[in-house]
């Protein structure tokens, strides 16, 4: 399952040339110094070329998901988690909710306006029952868990829509936050299927 961010709109930027992706760098960090609070930036594009199961194939296997609905031509790709969101029991889907809705006041979007299906999202899935079965093929499962990935890659039709995202911690050095998504989005431009997630 998938759940869309719905983010501050003052956070939005346009899609813009390389300087303007450095001004938002540069406001996540200060909003996230001033509040004392992780914050993450999201660069979106529609990037039309590439395949998004390639980049996840690609990717290493770490914190991988690949949705798809053929007849739609609808496909979600995912590589990589800078947050996670773990839930248990009766209140996993109410909590996962809440936790999803804090994580999303804290995200900034950069890049021209999209539908809301085209990310930021969070990806993962729940437990039928309330508590995860002890047995070996489930362990390290809990009732839920949603990820924020590093990379999205959301396909609609004859769209689709990357995102790449970085953690902003408080104080962070937004230069260097700025001059490592520049990097990985030339790559990303360049080459598609060869991403490799960013280990933290």
């Amino acid at each position: 399952m998938s759940i869309a961010a719905e983010v501050d709109a003052s956070a939005r930027f346009p899609h813009t040339p390389e300087n303007e992706l450095r001004r938002a760098v540069e406001h996540t960090a200060r909003r996230a110094t001033e509040n004392g609070v992780t914050r993450w930036i999201v660069v979106r594009e529609e990037l039309n070329r590439g395949d998004g199961l390639a980049w996840m194939a690609n990717s290493g296997g770490k914190d991988c998901f690949y949705w798809e609905r053929p007849q739609e031509a609808r496909s979600i790709a995912a590589a990589g988690c800078l947050h996670a969101i773990e839930t248990h029991g009766e209140q996993r889907f109410s909590a996962a909710a809440c936790a999803a809705r804090e994580l999303f006041a804290r995200v900034d979007v950069a890049g021209p306006p999209a539908p809301d299906e085209a990310g930021p999202l969070l990806v993962g899935g729940f437990a039928f029952a309330p508590h995860a079965p002890p047995s070996r093929e489930w362990a390290g499962f809990p009732s839920g868990r949603l990820a924020f990935p590093e990379l999205l890659v959301c396909r609609m039709g004859d769209q689709q829509w990357c995102n790449l995202a970085a953690e902003v911690p408080p104080r962070a050095d937004a230069n260097a936050t700025y001059l490592a998504l520049s990097v990985r989005l030339a790559a990303l431009r360049a080459s598609p299927a060869t991403f490799t997630p960013h280990v933290t």
